[in-house]
């Protein structure tokens, strides 16, 4: 009987196994052979190079767009499907009511019906641009003949779905959800409001970036909104992509050795599978481009050509405010500037997988939508850039990738509202230059924007800067300039949520040690995980040490922190515990927060803002633990405390031999794929985790966030990216997985260990060197032509 039981196990299994793995193979990316297809007007040739990346050569730039939409598709259906649904707020139609409160989310801030109204009012007024357009749908057309004509990938199998056809308005709907994610007002805003209601004025303070705390009254959220908020950006931190930072920088041609312009470029974004980027080299004659798109979109985010690169960085201008509304009794006017406005309202349907459909009412005031749905009935608004009535962010885009110079490429990025972004630019005639894109509000002096406003009286009401007045640079004596999510130099009045400026310092010091550099020296510079904050830092720290009694293993940790070269390398014992002595430091700092919000505020840049500050304040009033009842603790004694605590912690996860603990075994980074968030998918499709070097405001900036997940990376550079004008055609680049998102393709995770290893690979546009390191070719041909000529 124990025979026939295993026997018919091993069976199951086996056809379990074996179904997966057809499933996976049938839907493998077609890359080489002939392929007719309805709606192509002219032959297009795909050769795809060592790396999966395919160089589309058409005659036709229409073709050209068909051909991306196909080979998009071939490689990151689903994630393109799922990115839609995450923008259109349609998750719970194929992931069941656990995604409901962020489809509720999405429908209310209206990604897909902003977008809709705004282009259906420019076609009225003729203004739309056809070519765009054209194009557009191109790309979709093709997308959507790869649909019709191949395997659908395992997750949609998994899940019991098909997609939908896509079209012109997943990508306009998915462009809010962009500058959804780059919008820190969402988290920061609720919960400064909350706490600047709940805590001193002095203790307040310190956890402001920038103190200048307004006396006026605040209006405060409730714990069920706060964590109803909080619980969406989580479900939203794995398997979805957030927009974190980024660095950039440009040199031009007299600090290089090449004699031209350098570009410098690798965003930050959290990390998930597939990666973010999906690249493709497009040549037609009357454009090229080699590009990084994101899935959906089919204009590329980062991109080069012989004639212009670019690359971009968070502005972190703070384009959102949220407004505490008087409505009338019945909910059907609003008072606004002291005026009462009528509230437009319309009803969402929300198709919940394996439940009946739910009911949304969307609510929208002269501020804008009303966010009761997500904040327990409270009558609160959002104003955000992205409803400006001229925000046409695609728009730029397309038109940044045909500039040739940098006044048309200026031209092109006056186009758009939203996201709020910083581009560094440079060009083959040896400009360089950076600019921050979007529409900046304008708002009166001593407004505290990270807190909610006062939506009826009109004191709190703001316009925004024309375009033409946003910071930009253009071709500094200096030769250098750098982008890391810091303040714009050129811009003190705008308010936002600048990161800290580590970054920004580290490369301005590295760039600043010599005169002229070489792409392999920058490689350096872009993969470092030195540590400038450290060397000010730990001093602070050992002193706290000072006239303490030790044991011979505590005093050797005190020695391999002093003999410390401040890199946190993956084999690093006292980067580990640097990090480590931090994390305790800031769990006891902060221990006033209650814990959740204590999680959310150690995962905004404002903490390590907070906790610098602070380390300088011997007795600020947050260094008395609230745990101690009867005594009044100043730093030097809860640095002890943390150290100890350190050492505990450390012995607890690695063991009591301290060579064990390096800074590889904590800081990790695993990519969870959307299906992955749950047993046993994750086995089958997440990835590592993997150890890694850098840090959390570190150039190489894998960031670890909160104050509870240990060192658990969560984002970093998206992609590593250094064009040189001199060989624009070879240019180096690395993504952190790789091309396709096909878990059976060669490309799926083929530059893993590079990045890792901090490596590079070329990025290819020289012809020859395509054909010299060509892998597979792909023909696709009208479906009524009678031959390949």
């Amino acid at each position: 009987m124990l025979k026939k039981i295993l026997f018919t196990t091993l069976f199951l299994s086996t056809v379990v196994l074996s179904s997966v793995y057809y499933l996976f193979h049938r839907s493998k990316p077609i890359t080489e052979g002939v392929v007719f297809l309805k709606g192509l007007e002219s032959k297009v040739r795909i050769v795809r190079d060592e790396w999966g990346v395919p160089h589309i050569t058409s005659n036709s730039e229409r073709d050209a767009y068909f051909a991306l939409g196909f080979v998009m598709a071939s490689e990151r259906l689903f994630q393109m499907d799922i990115q839609r649904r995450l923008a259109n707020g349609q998750l719970s139609e194929v992931l069941g009511k656990r995604t409901l409160e962020v489809d509720k989310k999405f429908r209310t801030l209206r990604f897909r019906k902003a977008m809709i109204e705004l282009m259906e009012k420019r076609e009225r007024e003729g203004k739309r641009n056809k070519k765009m357009w054209s194009y557009l749908t191109a790309f979709y057309y093709g997308v959507n003949e790869y649909i019709k004509k191949n395997p659908l990938p395992i997750e949609f199998h998994l899940l019991g779905y098909e997609p939908k056809p896509f079209g012109p308005y997943d990508a306009f709907s998915f462009s809010g959800y962009m500058g959804y994610s780059f919008a820190t007002s969402f988290r920061k805003d609720v919960l400064f409001s909350t706490l600047a209601s709940t805590l001193p004025k002095d203790m307040f303070e310190n956890l402001r970036p920038e103190p200048s705390f307004d006396e006026k009254k605040v209006a405060a959220v409730s714990e069920v909104s706060l964590k109803k908020i909080l619980g969406i950006h989580e479900e939203l931190k794995q398997g979805f992509y957030a927009f974190e930072g980024s660095n950039a920088w440009v040199l031009s041609g007299k600090r290089s050795k090449s004699g031209k312009p350098i570009l410098a470029s690798d965003p930050h974004i959290a990390f998930a599978t597939p990666g973010v980027w999906f690249e493709a080299h497009i040549k037609t004659p009357s454009h090229e481009i080699y590009g990084h798109y994101l899935p959906l979109i089919p204009f590329p985010g980062l991109g080069h050509n012989k004639h212009i690169a670019w690359g971009l960085t968070m502005s972190k201008v703070d384009d959102m405010d949220f407004y505490k509304e008087t409505l009338s009794p019945d909910g059907k006017k609003v008072k606004f500037k002291g005026e009462w406005q009528p509230v437009k309202e319309y009803e969402e349907v929300i198709q919940v997988k394996g439940e009946a459909p739910e009911k949304l009412k969307v609510r929208i005031t002269p501020h804008g939508p009303l966010l009761d749905q997500i904040m327990d009935g409270k009558p609160i608004s959002v104003k955000w850039s992205f409803y400006h009535p001229e925000n046409l962010a695609l728009e730029g885009i397309y038109r940044g990738a045909r500039a040739k110079n940098w006044k048309e490429f200026t031209k092109a990025f006056g186009y758009g509202a939203a996201p709020g972004l910083n581009i560094a630019y440079a060009d083959s005639k040896g400009d360089i230059g950076s600019m921050v894109y979007g529409r900046i509000p304008n708002r009166p002096k001593g407004m505290n924007s990270d807190r909610i406003l006062d939506g009826a009286s009109g004191k709190d009401e703001y316009s925004y800067f024309p375009t033409s007045e946003n910071p930009r640079t253009y071709n500094p004596k200096s030769g250098v300039i750098v982008l890391a999510n810091w303040r714009p130099l050129e811009g003190e009045n705008i308010a936002g949520f600048w990161s800290p400026s580590d970054r920004f310092d580290a490369i301005n010091s590295l760039l600043g040690k010599q005169e002229k550099w070489s792409i392999e020296e920058l490689k350096e510079i872009q993969t470092s995980s030195f540590s400038q904050t450290a060397q000010s830092i730990l001093p602070i720290l050992l002193s706290s040490l000072k006239g303490k009694d030790f044991t011979q293993r505590e005093e050797g940790i005190i020695k391999e922190l002093k003999n410390w070269n401040f890199r946190s390398s993956i084999k690093s014992e006292a980067a580990l515990i640097y990090h480590q002595w931090n994390l305790e430091n800031k769990k006891l700092l902060f221990d006033e927060l209650p814990e959740e919000h204590k999680e959310t505020y150690c995962s905004l840049g404002s903490h390590w803002f907070s906790y610098k500050r602070l380390l300088e304040q011997d007795n600020a009033s947050w260094w008395d633990l609230k745990s101690s009842d009867n005594k009044i603790e100043k730093r030097d004694e809860v640095l002890f405390l943390g150290f100890k605590n350190a050492i505990n912690s450390l012995s607890t996860n690695f063991g009591s031999r301290v060579e064990n603990w390096t800074w590889g075994k904590a800081h990790t980074v695993e990519h969870v794929h959307p299906l992955g968030k749950a047993k046993p998918l994750n086995y089958l499709f997440n990835l590592g985790p993997y150890c890694a070097s850098g840090g959390y405001e570190l150039i190489n900036n894998l960031a670890s966030k909160g104050c509870s997940n240990g060192f658990k990376i969560v984002s970093g550079p998206s992609t590593r990216r250094l064009i040189d004008f001199k060989t624009p055609g070879f240019s180096w680049g690395v993504l952190p997985l790789g091309n396709s998102g096909h878990m059976f393709s060669e490309h799926y995770k083929d530059q893993k260990d590079l990045y890792l290893e901090n490596k590079y690979r070329f990025q290819l546009m020289n012809s020859s060197a395509i054909e010299k390191n060509k892998v597979s070719e792909l023909i696709l041909v009208g479906q009524k032509r009678k031959s390949l000529n």
